[in-house]
């Protein structure tokens, strides 16, 4: 009897340590402030890689990783390869790890260019053991020097106008000029958040001139991008800005709306679901919702 409780003393211990032990390291190539936090954390950049190193979890145990981007979405990372910078609505498949004979486990992953900027926290969850490890990683923008002096010059205007500003739903011309003759230029689009939107590779006119269009939607978020064309030949680089807004929608009529779960206003959960609730519309008439996100982009649900 004596021996029996001693070894559910030992026992004891054993699992509360290992319960407050379980801990996740994250490696990258420099350091950067957590906004999350408040204090450094480890950082690298877009088309990186960073490392994922974790302790204390049970031998051989399933782990469940999922990555929590700065504007509170939650990814596995499964769902992560498969993000297209503007939407980001994947499958979000749950993505488990092993973890070896000692309860360590250790991979590598990609930082894509369609991660915003900002603090990440990554979280592991071990399914046997239920312990839960969390850590802290910052996406920085990478440090470039200023691109040497060119002739070419890159410029992008709402359609119809002269402008560098637009609403959701505009089509904007671009115009690049003073290239190679005939060269490939790589253009992409870099959002307000620092994730970017890829473009397809233009070919320079015999006189180094491109010609295209971008069309913006209203899932695109709202604030300054940034068009980069690059010279494939000439190494030519220039930039140019381009400032795009929301539209502005105004109630009117005795139409209420209400958004609630499932009685405030406001959760900090996420992938719970809200109640929708609409009074005083025309009997039977259809009518369109929609949800404005935090970064201005707009995402429709059923009519």
């Amino acid at each position: 009897m004596g021996f029996a409780l001693a070894v559910a003393l030992v026992l004891g211990v054993y699992v509360q340590q290992s319960s407050a032990a379980a801990i996740y390291i994250l490696h990258g190539s420099t350091s950067a402030a957590c906004d999350r936090t408040g204090q450094s954390a480890t950082a690298d950049y877009q088309d990186g890689m960073f490392g994922s190193e974790l302790h204390g979890f049970w031998d051989q145990e399933p782990i469940t990783v999922s990555f929590s981007f700065p504007d509170g979405q939650i990814f596995s990372p499964d769902a992560a390869f498969l993000l297209d910078g503007v939407v980001n609505l994947p499958t979000n498949y749950i993505t488990d790890y092993r973890a070896d004979v000692a309860g360590d486990l250790y991979f590598e992953y990609p930082i894509s260019n369609k991660w915003p900027y900002g603090c990440y926290q990554m979280t592991a969850y071990g399914n046997h053991s239920g312990q839960t490890a969390v850590g802290f990683f910052v996406v920085a923008a990478r440090p470039q020097a200023q691109p040497g002096a060119s002739p070419a010059r890159l410029a992008v205007w709402r359609n119809g106008t002269f402008e560098a500003s637009a609403e959701h739903d505009a089509l904007v011309n671009i115009h690049g000029a003073g290239f190679y003759p005939n060269e490939q230029v790589g253009m992409w689009i870099t959002q307000p958040d620092g994730s970017v939107i890829g473009y397809p590779t233009q070919i320079a006119s015999d006189a180094g001139n491109i010609e295209s269009t971008f069309q913006f939607t209203s899932a695109h978020q709202t604030g300054k991008y940034t068009f980069t064309a690059y010279g494939l030949t000439s190494g030519y680089q220039v930039f140019a800005p381009f400032q795009l807004s929301g539209r502005q929608s105004v109630p009117s009529g005795w139409a209420t709306l209400r958004v609630a779960y499932p009685a405030s206003a406001s959760t900090s959960q996420n992938g719970a679901d809200i109640a929708v609730s609409g009074t005083l519309y025309q009997p039977n008439e259809p009518v369109g919702i929609w949800i404005t996100l935090p970064d201005g982009g707009v995402r429709g649900l059923p009519t």
